[in-house]
């Protein structure tokens, strides 16, 4: 009888075959031992059958039609035709082994498999090889390379296609890349769509579209390793896109995003980064989208050029994400759902400006900006290395619609434009940890709500416009702007912990009438809240240089300490700028 022990090792020993067994896409685990030699010449070529499969012929021999029912057959092609195609249909998996083809068809696709089971495709080593469709399709197909079933790349070869008609690269199914250096000069639509999965374990895709550059439809994306570079010249196109889900733990992405509205990576589902590197660099423009409904009967619904963007989730655990955007309100991320960071290096720079003013849903006036990190959720963050830039007007670095939660991560933060914000949430933040360097040198500017009568929006540090909790972290705000606000919250302040260093040098404004009618001028705070103001720990350093200036600031009432201690908290408050006259008078 073997012992427990025995019987654990030989389980063990069991794993790799199962493993290896269930993934039925690997080559290596598949024979092919019959083939199917096609050597292509002009209009004509030669095919030695050594598997017993059925061949026929269009208009010339170039034209080849194979209908087989055997098993383990692998075809080979190789030469040249300017007026050729091969289709196989069969009942059975194949193999196709590129070996220095080239094929350009004159009535659909080059290369088509009409079987719903595996094609195994195989670029040859050192080989190079073309397929190219054309204009018009008289045969079934939907693309230069189309496969009914599954479609698996494989190989040391490359391979070129060309989408002449809409697509260049069509799988029914799914498609799956290990290996290969696969490249798509041009597609009139995708470069790659695959119906219900796209995978890439290895290999180096290099495409461009007017559409898509990888559409995964109905599916999901999946990239686990390889090398990937994505070119979208045209307006409203993702370098990857699809109605499910987007998983990245793997490879390098490089996307070039030219497009207006268009989108690097663009899911419906959630979107997930754990490792890997994506560097995206856009320069496409804000869409405002006239709709009809609203509270006015119509509106403007903006759609943004993103680099990612997810009508989910998105949750990044690690990777290293660079993402450059120099287009009219552009997006770094976007999401309908929540941002969740809990890991990895992001490097974000937004530079484009603001859109025209225009009318919403709710029938408010707005006006389309850019966002380094937006989610109409909430935003977790609870480590990761964030370096964050927008130079625009009305931009948001970090931008929460519900509520903000950060307990953790390394944040170095600019913000250039006027009204500007580094972390910004309509619902409650809860700050209790990471470290912060927050740069701003962007204006207040005075938004007309009425006839001479202004409302100012302030370029802000942290702005809350509910309550903001602080229990820990450190933070080291520098204001120059005018009028700038350090910490600006519209409910309550209660801070148990955390450092703050805050400095505004900015000067006030000129007096102006607010929107109840009364003289104002605005001017630089370094800690205010509207609500009630409550620091029982923590440390607090305010310093603003600036006219009219103030360092800890409340509309309600403040409680400051804790009776009977006397260490914490510790607060260093002052002003050196001059005061300043609304009326007339102090």
């Amino acid at each position: 009888m073997r012992t427990p022990f025995a019987r654990a090792i030989a389980a063990l020993l069991l794993l790799p075959v199962v493993a290896l067994a269930a993934d039925r896409d690997r080559l290596e685990d598949v024979d092919f031992p019959k083939t199917v030699a096609i050597v292509f010449s002009g209009t004509t070529a030669s095919v030695q059958d050594n598997a017993g499969v059925t061949v026929t012929y269009g208009a010339n021999t170039s034209r080849i039609s194979i209908v087989s029912t055997l098993a383990g057959v692998e075809y080979l092609l190789s030469g040249a035709t300017t007026d050729g195609y091969l289709e196989i249909t069969s009942s059975e998996r194949v193999k196709v082994t590129l070996d220095g083809v080239s094929i350009t068809s004159s009535n659909g696709p080059a290369l088509s498999m009409l079987s719903t089971d595996r094609c195994f495709l195989h670029l040859a080593t050192g080989t190079a090889n073309t397929l190219t469709d054309s204009a018009t399709y008289t045969r079934t197909g939907s693309g230069a390379l189309y496969t009914a079933g599954p479609m698996l790349f494989n190989g040391k070869g490359s391979l070129t296609v060309t989408g002449v008609k809409s697509h260049a690269i069509y799988g029914k199914t799914y498609i799956r890349v290990f290996d290969g250096n696969l490249t798509v000069p041009t597609a009139v639509k995708d470069a790659i769509h695959s119906k219900t999965l796209f995978r890439m374990d290895g290999g180096k895709l290099d495409l461009t579209a007017l559409g898509d550059g990888i559409d995964g439809d109905t599916g999901s994306a999946e990239i686990h390793g390889g090398s990937l570079r994505v070119n979208l010249p045209a307006a409203d196109a993702k370098g990857i896109g699809c109605d499910g889900t987007i998983g990245i733990d793997g490879g390098v992405l490089a996307f070039t995003v030219a497009g207006d509205q268009s989108k690097a990576l663009s899911c419906d589902g959630n979107l997930t980064v754990a490792a890997g590197t994506i560097l995206a660099t856009l320069s496409g423009g804000v869409v405002l989208e006239s709709k009809t409904g609203g509270a006015t009967g119509t509106y403007v619904d903006p759609s943004y050029c993103t680099a990612l963007k997810s009508d989910g989730n998105v949750e990044i655990t690690g990777g290293n994400i660079v993402v450059t955007h120099t287009g009219l309100a552009g997006k770094g991320i976007s999401v309908n759902g929540d941002v969740v960071i809990s890991g990895g290096n992001l490097d974000f720079t937004t530079t484009g400006g603001v859109s025209a003013s225009y009318i919403d849903e709710t029938g408010t006036t707005d006006a389309a900006a850019s966002d380094c990190i937006k989610a109409d959720g909430n935003v977790n963050i609870t480590g990761g290395t964030l370096a964050m830039r927008v130079d625009g007007a009305s931009a948001d670095v970090i931008s929460a619609t519900l509520g903000m939660n950060i307990s953790g991560g390394t944040f170095g933060i600019i913000a250039r434009g006027d009204q500007s914000k580094g972390l910004k949430c309509k619902g409650d933040m809860a700050l209790g940890g990471g470290t912060f360097d927050i740069d701003l040198t962007g204006n207040v500017v005075l938004e007309q709500v009425s006839t001479g009568r202004y409302d100012p929006s302030f370029c802000t540090g942290i702005k809350c416009d509910n309550n903001l909790t602080i229990t820990g972290g450190a933070f080291d705000i520098s204001h120059s702007g005018t009028a700038g606000k350090g910490v600006s919250v519209d409910g309550a302040i209660v801070m148990t912990g955390g450092s703050f260093d805050i400095t505004t040098t900015g000067s006030a404004t000129a007096s102006f009438t607010n929107s109840s009618g009364v003289t104002d001028r605005s001017a630089a705070d370094c800690f205010k809240a509207d609500g009630n103001l409550t620091i029982t720990g923590g440390t607090l350093n305010a310093h603003s240089t600036g006219t009219g200036g103030d360092a800890v600031s409340c509309g309600g009432v403040a409680v400051i300490g804790v009776l009977g201690n006397n260490t914490s908290p510790v607060i260093t408050a002052g002003t050196t700028g001059a005061r300043v006259l609304v009326s007339g008078s102090d």
